[in-house]
């Protein structure tokens, strides 16, 4: 999400830097030494408690279960068929495009290298995990200071939104690191006025996040509607950068899409959109409270009536058609089932059996969503290039919601980015009190 004293207070958007002078002095001072020895322990800390949960939680040695989630069962077998050279493929050679390859992409070379070992995969994936804690150091470090980036590093490093899903094979694991790399590279390619080289590197990694979370797409548009409609915005300094990572990550996406169109005949990131669509505009979940807002496995949807039949595109094609019929039939229910939608998103507590995860994850969130939306505003005045670019995968996730379903797992898949404000309103808090001049 380092500010500048050169914007004036009220200002929404980021001025070209041209148009700036200097950086907004960072809140605290630490030396590069002391700052290094800190993340280096909060690192260690954060890995030990991905490895030991994960130990904990299913094991070290234990592969997939599609009884506990489907998703991660999928990524796995498609990673371990690419790494054997069947392609992204079912067993017996079947090709397919029901699930984005980003995640299978970034498991398949442990396996192309180790053989298919799940204990290797799962020390793979905590890593990973325990990267995004020196990818937010990083990140934060440049926008806020180095005080901010090591309360961020520590805050994603025991978020129960994050650490949780190093135990599996999601994409939130590799999509929340990938997403605040790439923000990262945007906003120090902006701070530069301009750095070609960062701006390609932030494309490519954008493209990279459209194929493992394709719902990423959609900060896209806003972007842009935001970059033409604003007249501080279309200047040299944003246009170049933005036309540059678009085009890259575009330039990432189509070969998968053209891929898909020639291996099952659609022009598509992905075949499993239909679906949740579906999933999540029925008669069963606007009836029901405890469903209404979220998504329901399509296999309860299924009748005589409303039959998936055909190839993958043919079925996809028809749970598209079967979600817009029932909005069509039922207009009534549009507006409580968006209501619902967004309601799940921001809900505290998360739909488990188990008590104590749920009030674990619920007092996290309790704590660090006020203070994010605190922090969010208090940048939006400090530093409006911070702000813009933090807001845009949010703005994205509010998209996707929108368009298909609310869910913790969302919000949770971008919580690399959401500690950045409220690490930045806490320390904001502590200076100002120091100081007595404590203002909203």
């Amino acid at each position: 999400m380092a500010s500048n004293n050169a914007y004036p207070a009220a200002s929404l958007t980021p001025r070209c830097p041209s148009s700036v002078s200097s950086a907004t002095p960072p809140i605290g001072q630490m030396t590069n030494r002391h700052f290094g020895l800190y993340l280096t322990l909060v690192f260690v800390l954060g890995l030990a408690l991905r490895v030991g949960f994960t130990h904990v939680l299913v094991g070290l040695d234990s592969a997939p279960d599609p009884a506990r989630n489907y998703d991660e069962t999928e990524y796995e077998l498609f990673a371990a068929q690419v790494a054997a050279g069947h392609g992204y493929t079912y067993p017996g050679g079947v090709a397919t495009a029901i699930r984005p390859p980003g995640t299978s992409a970034i498991l398949a070379p442990l396996y192309i290298l180790f053989g298919r070992s799940v204990f290797l995969a799962h020390l793979y994936f905590c890593l990973l995990s325990a990267l995004s804690i020196l990818a937010v150091a990083w990140v934060a470090r440049a926008m806020c200071g180095s005080c901010v980036a090591l309360l961020a590093a520590a805050w994603i490093a025991v978020y129960p939104g994050h650490f949780y899903f190093s135990h599996c094979f999601f994409s939130e694991v590799p999509f929340s690191l990938l997403i605040c790399l790439a923000t990262g590279l945007s906003f120090k390619a902006y701070r530069r006025g301009g750095h070609v080289g960062q701006e390609v590197l932030a494309g490519l990694i954008l493209g990279l996040c459209v194929l493992t979370r394709p719902q990423a797409v959609m900060a896209f548009p806003i972007a842009w509607l935001f970059i033409l409609g604003l007249s501080k915005l279309r200047c040299r300094e944003v246009l170049r950068p933005a036309f540059v990572t678009s085009i890259l990550a575009v330039a990432v996406v189509i070969p998968w899409a053209v891929r898909n169109d020639g291996a099952v005949g659609k022009f598509t990131i992905s075949t499993i959109g239909g679906w949740t669509f579906w999933g999540a505009h029925n008669e069963v979940v606007a009836a029901d409270p405890e469903w209404r807002g979220v998504w329901k496995p399509v296999d309860e949807l299924v009748n005589e009536d409303r039959p998936l039949e055909g190839t993958e595109v043919e079925r996809e094609a028809a749970t598209w058609r079967y979600g817009f019929q029932f909005l069509e039939e039922n207009p009534g229910q549009i507006l409580p089932l968006v209501a619902s939608k967004f309601m799940r998103l921001a809900a505290p507590f998360t739909r488990t059996e188990n008590q104590l995860a749920s009030w674990i994850f619920a007092i996290a969130w309790i704590i660090t969503g006020p203070l994010m939306l605190l922090g969010m505003w208090w940048l939006r005045r400090k530093d409006p290039a911070a702000f813009f670019l933090l807001a845009l995968p949010m703005a994205g996730l509010l998209a996707t919601v929108f368009i298909f379903y609310g869910s913790i797992r969302f919000r949770n898949s971008i919580s690399t980015l959401l500690v950045i404000p409220a690490a930045y309103a806490v320390c904001t808090i502590y200076e100002s009190k120091r100081s007595n001049q404590v203002r909203l």
